[in-house]
This record gives structure tokens, sequence and C-alpha cells, in this order.
């Protein structure tokens, strides 16, 4: 891949399309040739949700495509350049705030919080969990109220979105 960045010529690619899979991450790829401004990145997957548009965006991707959409759909994308991301399908600002607001809060998690959601997440009863921590249902019923404030969530369902979304457990 670097070879193909910098060629002998001096001559820089405008697009580069990436697989999601490639080797550990395609995800990752961008970071390594941040010299290389000019160049639009894609990053192609067979599975396009929330969290991988989201993902690609934070990771310098001008787009992030389903293989499923046509080779017409692809090659528009990529040739006719947009200052808005591109997504297929589509997610709208309204999800991308979301998923930064949700991001930047479980970096604030304590060690504490995150033990806490991952006893949750296994649907046992408050007393349960609360025993299983050694700790009492109102210490728990605590950390629970601090984890929905930085998430600014109002439910356990909506936990748990979170929970499977960004694979926390």
């Amino acid at each position: 891949m670097e070879a193909f960045l910098n060629t002998n010529h001096g001559i820089e690619p405008q697009v580069v399309v990436i697989d999601a899979q490639l080797g550990q991450s395609g995800l990752d790829v961008p970071k390594l040739f941040e010299g290389s401004k000019r160049v639009r990145w894609f990053l192609l997957s067979s599975i396009v949700d929330k969290y991988l548009v989201y993902k690609s965006r934070i990771n310098g991707f001008s787009g992030c495509i389903s293989n499923e959409v046509s080779a017409d759909f692809i090659i528009n994308a990529v040739i006719n350049p947009s200052d808005n991301f591109i997504t297929f399908p589509h997610f709208d600002d309204a999800v991308t705030a979301q998923f930064e607001n949700v991001y930047n809060a479980i970096s604030l998690l304590t060690k504490r919080e995150l033990e806490i959601i991952q006893v949750i997440s296994t649907g046992m009863s408050s007393k349960k969990c609360a025993e299983m921590l050694h700790i009492s249902i109102l210490t728990l019923e605590t950390h629970k109220k601090n984890v929905f404030r930085k998430f600014d969530i109002k439910s356990i369902s909506e936990l748990m979105r979170i929970v499977v979304d960004f694979k926390l457990v």
C-alpha cells in the first residue's frame, strides 16, 4: 500500500477504496498515511451499520459504502467529490452526533461503572446484581444513575443497546 501511495513518479492517487476486512482492520489504514491529505478514503464493507459509519468517519474516511450496492453507485460516489460524508445505507447527522456523545461518555466511565454495566447486562435483578458485586442495592442504583447520566439515557433497554453497539461486554 505504501508503495502505491508513494510512487517513483511523485503521483499520489486521489481516491483509495479499502475493504473493511483488510488485514486486522481496514479502518486503521488512513492513519498510516496522514501525510497524504489529498487522498479521499472510502471504506467498503459487507455490513454497514451506525457504528462502522461512525468509526470510519472519525478515522478519516470520506465515505462508508456497502459492497452490496452497484458498481455505478460506488464509481459515482468516488468520482464526484462531495463535502459531505458519503454512506450507503444512509445515516443522518443526528445518528452521528448520538454516537459521538456515547463514544465520549464511554471514556468517562469508571472501572466500577463498567463492572456494573457488565453485571446488569446479564439480565439479573438489581438485588442479584448487588449481591454479586458485594454492594448494597442503593449503591448499585447510584452507580446506575451515574451511568445513565453520562450516556444521557433513561432506561435499561437504552443501556443494552449501547452495550451491544459498542461491544462493552
